[in-house]
């Protein structure tokens, strides 16, 4: 991990005394989407700040696919595996990503399928550790997609695309769950949509190199900027517990910005009324007493997801301890400014 990534996850880390019991666990599944700016670590401080103390691990190689990290279950991994043994780890939560086009093509493809088949499959085995599922769902391009100029002509379309292609997973593993437990969504690409959507409706365009959405990426217009990564944890602190309140302003950043992203991920979450998402917290928050992680009760490529997320090929390296006292604040000084900065008409990942 880079040093400006370690600095960044500092920042976040001033606030509010976390609370000294450990009161959540979370693995995250996920590619170069989760490991950019390392999400993880982000809704871990997030939640340490807001006074739930929280432990994450992930495993985030390049470009992975659903169907990649259920073979990593089985064995493929190691350390996956045993992460994923039950009794091993007491996970309150698993979080599931995949590859940044799959979910978006269309249910007819081979690889669509088999993330489909690998959601229903993985959520069995989330079930079998005693946790919840929540699936990651990511965000569009900033200007879409020219490797599938037709599928993913611009944000708006793949978007679409990507939240019903993730809306479908989650009801196909729900469905086939033998003890009826849900699958949670964090619609993180939900809140990319509303500062899009806001830039639009006062008039401006929001691909200008200077507007909040297009911030929200770094030059290649796909993975997260700093600012794209604070918006989805907020979104994921959100969708865990239920309110944004005693996270911190991240230091370093605009101020003004931040707090539109936080508008952003609580339009998102808490204000959605589409009826498309559950969230866990409406099932019992992280860090309550009586949180229960089961809810009983309540392109036909192999490499369709190589070179695009792996773009970053440290991205599943933690590369810096967050553990024990934050960084002092003479090192956020050094946070450094944030970077600014579209085939044929079967599908094509990359």
């Amino acid at each position: 991990m880079s040093r400006s990534t370690c600095l960044f996850l500092a920042a976040l880390l001033v606030g509010p005394g976390a609370a000294a019991a450990q009161d959540a666990e979370l693995l995250f599944l996920g590619n170069s989407y989760t490991a950019g700016n390392d999400l993880a670590a982000v809704v871990e401080s997030m939640l340490d700040s807001g006074g739930i103390a929280t432990q994450v691990e992930r495993n985030t190689p390049g470009g992975y696919r659903l169907p990649q990290h259920l073979a990593d279950v089985d064995g493929a991994n190691q350390q996956v595996a045993t992460w994923m043994t039950p009794g091993n780890t007491a996970w309150d939560l698993v979080v599931l990503q995949d590859q940044s086009q799959v979910p978006g093509f269309f249910e007819t493809t081979p690889v669509w399928v088999e993330s489909r088949d690998a959601a229903v499959e993985l959520h069995q085995r989330v079930g079998a550790v005693g946790a919840r599922t929540l699936l990651f769902l990511t965000w569009g391009r900033r200007t879409g997609d020219d490797s599938n100029a037709q599928l993913f002509p611009d944000f708006s379309t793949m978007q679409d695309r990507l939240t019903a292609g993730y809306l479908t997973f989650a009801q196909a593993a729900a469905d086939a769950s033998t003890d009826a437990r849900p699958v949670y969504i964090a619609p993180v690409g939900e809140a990319f949509r509303l500062v899009h959507d806001d830039i639009v409706a006062a008039g401006a365009n929001p691909t200008d190199e200077a507007s909040l959405f297009s911030q929200l990426y770094v030059g290649d217009g796909s993975h997260p900027s700093q600012l794209g990564s604070v918006l989805a944890g907020f979104v994921f602190v959100a969708s865990l517990t239920g309110s944004l309140d005693g996270v911190p302003e991240p230091f370093g950043l605009d101020a003004s910005q931040v707090a539109s992203l936080r508008d952003a991920a609580q339009r998102a979450v808490l204000d959605d009324t589409s009826g498309r998402f559950r969230f866990p917290y409406a099932d019992g928050a992280l860090g309550d007493d009586d949180d229960a992680a089961d809810d009983d009760d309540a392109a036909d490529d192999d490499d369709a997801a190589d070179d695009d997320d792996a773009a970053d090929d440290d991205d599943s390296a933690t590369g810096c301890s967050m553990t024990g006292a934050p960084y002092g604040a003479s090192l956020l000084l050094l946070l450094p400014a944030l970077v600014r900065r579209r085939r044929s008409s079967a599908p094509s990942s990359r």
